[in-house]
């Protein structure tokens, strides 16, 4: 369950994304998914961002998932 992640936590506008470093758990946070999920589609772009080295995901990680996986969001806002 993510309760406990917060809009303030995310750093996330309707209009930007803060680049810092993430958890697991804030990515999927951001992009509306269990962690379980990411944790899937992250394996799948592996290769490309590389293993996160401790807790978060560094910054250029952050900026590899979202150019691998596409601006988080809902069409139509």
């Amino acid at each position: 369950m993510m309760s406990n992640i917060t809009p303030s936590t995310m750093s996330m506008s309707k209009t930007t994304l803060e680049v810092k470093p993430y958890t697991m758990k804030e990515m999927a946070a951001i992009y509306c998914i269990s962690a379980r999920s990411f944790a899937t589609w992250i394996k799948k772009i592996e290769p490309h961002v590389g293993r996160k080295q401790g807790r978060y995901f560094n910054v250029h990680q952050v900026r590899m998932i979202i150019e691998k996986l596409g601006l988080p969001g809902t069409i139509g806002e």
